[in-house]
Parts: structure tokens; sequence; C-alpha cells
């Protein structure tokens, strides 16, 4: 489990920079979709560890800042596209 929280936390890291690069290959419909997925298994994951670890406090943190980022997303595409 710690692996997977690991990896996870990278992945999410890693998702961050694209989001602050403003990269196409996270707004892709691929890229959306790994994104969705990290949160979710994320998720999964935090559920299952049983006991309270550093990694499961440190995946908890990045999945909050990956579903802020999600909403900042989904706000910033409604407010461009209701413009004139």
């Amino acid at each position: 489990m710690r692996l997977i929280a690991l990896l996870l936390f990278v992945s999410h890291i890693y998702i961050l920079y694209l989001w602050l690069a403003n990269s196409p290959l996270l707004f892709s419909q691929y890229g959306i979709s790994i994104w969705i997925f990290t949160v979710v298994l994320s998720m999964i994951i935090i559920y299952k560890m049983r006991k309270a670890s550093a990694f499961k406090t440190i995946l908890f943190v990045s999945t909050g800042v990956m579903l802020f980022l999600v909403a900042i997303t989904i706000a910033i595409h409604f407010i461009t596209t209701s413009m004139p």
C-alpha cells in the first residue's frame, strides 16, 4: 500500500506541474481521464489504509490539492466559455 501511495503522490506532483505549465497534454481527453483515475484511486487507497501514517497523510493532502485543481479548472472553463 505504501508503494502505491508513494506512486500516486508522485503522479499528483507531475499533474500539478502539468497544470501549472498549462500543458495540452493534461487537458486532453487522455490526460483528464488519467487525472480522474489517480484521484479516485487515491481515495480508495486512503480508505483502505487502516492506521494513520505519513503516507496516508501525504496522500490525503495531495488528493485534496488535486480536487481543488479540478474545481478551479472547471470554474475557469465555465468563466472563459461564458465570455462573449
